[in-house]
């Protein structure tokens, strides 16, 4: 509780039973183009070296957020990590492996994979003019986007942007897409693993980390002579690739400790301390949700030492493929109730608030007025001067109630 004793979540309302079907394309075009866009430019399509195919929970792990922002930190740490560099490397990083085990992301399958190469890159960085450059340059803009946008609550000419609306629920997700800058330069899809059979993967050992397969075709050893893998890391590679994992780890902390802030007493929404709508509440919710077994899993698996597979090692595991379907569903409860709640505010823009409340919309930092009259709460003004005073103008509309010293 905070000081006030105040912890509140407004009941559900039905505040979106006055918009237009021209509304609801707009909601729902600005709140799902950050999560479609995070979900196709993170989550390529398998290479399957087998003949059978990932059931839909398999595949359904590899569109979790976990998934996808483990994948941009291990390729980034297998490329620190990396004395040589080839095409072949580059395209068996970017590749999500269907085996006849599973999935498998291991610095192995740069060697096991190369007799299903069909395609290859044809430089070891991604090119300036190719589709995953575009899907990087949509997915960074969306997070600068989104960034401006919630700093700008917080300065006095920036527009009011909520995330308590469908139209800002993945908000957070598209900040997140800038994490896609640590692996930008090593993104690519301009590669094709086909098997023709699978009596290759079949035959080889379970153990990965043991790397005593000779080849009998002398074409698939590229000119490097091998892996990375093959060879310890220097020195100097090695602290970079611990000091890049203590940043990765250190961002979803930092973002961890800001959505529980959200949800505790001392915060709350639209300027009261210690109240949220249904859905303000059950977002802050939603992402302590997603971030808490990101932390957990990320720090287990990062303080082993060096990321040595870009399919994060738990997907096949039945608590993370319980856990993917559980943030799935709480995604879809999350949307319906805001879809419920969201309603347009005389200003266009679009909250969960109750009419009753007020409309908590301005352009620059918000200031909340306890003008009160038996049915409305009016409370938006930007930048109080020193007196307190503030002056409304280009006011279109009617004028209620007397007005005296301390509303003018």
């Amino acid at each position: 509780m905070n000081s006030t004793g105040t912890y509140t979540i407004l009941p559900l309302h039905w505040g979106s039973r006055h918009l237009w079907i021209s509304d609801w394309i707009e909601i729902f075009t600005l709140g799902f183009a950050p999560l479609i866009a995070h979900i196709l430019s993170g989550a390529p399509q398998p290479s399957h070296l087998c003949q059978s195919r990932p059931k839909w929970h398999d595949r359904l792990c590899t569109f979790n957020p976990t998934s996808i922002l483990w994948r941009y930190a291990a390729i980034t740490d297998r490329r620190i990590r990396a004395k040589t560099w080839s095409s072949m490397d580059i395209a068996a990083s970017n590749a999500l492996f269907w085996t006849s085990r599973g999935w498998d992301g291991s610095e192995a399958m740069v060697v096991r994979s190369r007799p299903y190469a069909r395609c290859l890159p044809k430089k070891e960085n991604v090119e300036i003019f190719s589709l995953e450059m575009l899907k990087t340059v949509i997915v960074v803009l969306q997070g600068i986007q989104a960034l401006a946008g919630i700093l700008g609550n917080f300065t006095s000419t920036g527009n009011y942007t909520t995330m308590d609306t469908v139209s800002g629920l993945f908000i957070p997700i598209a900040m997140c897409g800038l994490l896609r800058l640590c692996a930008a330069l090593w993104l690519t899809d301009d590669f094709t693993f086909m098997a023709e059979n699978s009596t290759f993967l079949k035959s080889l050992p379970n153990d990965l980390n043991k790397f005593d397969i000779q080849w009998s075709v002398d074409s698939l050893v590229d000119e490097h002579g091998g892996y990375l893998c093959r060879r310890s890391p220097t020195p100097l590679r090695a602290w970079g690739s611990r000091i890049f994992r203590a940043f990765y780890i250190s961002i979803f902390l930092g973002l961890w400790g800001l959505t529980f802030l959200f949800i505790t007493p001392w915060v709350g929404t639209f300027g009261w301390v210690g109240i949220w709508t249904t859905t303000s509440w059950m977002l802050g919710l939603f992402y302590i949700t997603i971030l808490t077994p990101l932390i957990a899993v990320f720090v287990f698996y990062f303080v082993q030492g060096p990321i040595t597979s870009t399919i994060i090692p738990c997907i096949s595991t039945w608590w993370y493929k319980a856990y993917s379907i559980f943030i799935t569903a709480f995604l879809v409860v999350l949307v319906t109730i805001a879809s419920i709640e969201t309603r347009k505010t005389v200003c266009g823009k679009y909250t969960s608030l109750a009419a009753q409340y007020g409309d908590p919309c301005a352009t620059g930092n918000i200031q909340l007025l306890n003008i009160t009259t038996p049915s409305i709460k009016f409370g938006l003004t930007q930048d109080l001067g020193e007196g307190g005073e503030f002056v409304k103008v280009n006011f279109t509309g009617i004028c209620l109630g007397i007005l005296g010293s301390s509303n003018r």
